[in-house]
C-alpha cells in the first residue's frame, strides 16, 4: 500500500477561507438514502481547486484517502473512475488502525 502524506498546506492554499459547504453534499436523509449534486454544484469548489497550487497534492491525497467530498479538483465519483483505471484501493484506517492492534499483541 502506497503512503500518501496528508499534503502540507500552509496556509496559502486557495480553499483556506472558502466554505466548507461548497465541497461536500448536503443532502442526507439517513444512512442509505443519499441525495447526490449534480456536478454543476461543485463550480465553486471546482473554480477554487483550480485556482490553487496545491490541486496536485490534495487529489493524490484524495485518491488514496478520501471516499466523501470534493478534492483535489474531483467529485466521488470522478475519483472513483481515476481509481478503478489507475489500480488504485481506497485506504480503510479503521482496517489499518486493527491491523496495527493485531500486530502489537
Amino acid at each position: 500500500m502506497t503512503d500518501i502524506k496528508y499534503p502540507a498546506f500552509d496556509g496559502t492554499q486557495a480553499c483556506v477561507d472558502s466554505d466548507v459547504e461548497d465541497f461536500f453534499y448536503q443532502d442526507w436523509e439517513g444512512e442509505g438514502s443519499r441525495k447526490y449534486k449534480d456536478n454543476k454544484d461543485f463550480t465553486n469548489a471546482r473554480n477554487i481547486c483550480n485556482s490553487c497550487s496545491f490541486i496536485v497534492e490534495c487529489l493524490q491525497w484524495a485518491l488514496h484517502n478520501e471516499a466523501y467530498g470534493f478534492w483535489g479538483g474531483t467529485t466521488e465519483e470522478e475519483r472513483k473512475t481515476l481509481r478503478r483505471k489507475m489500480n488504485i484501493t481506497l485506504r480503510n484506517p479503521l482496517k489499518d488502525i486493527l491491523y496495527v492492534s493485531k500486530k502489537k499483541r
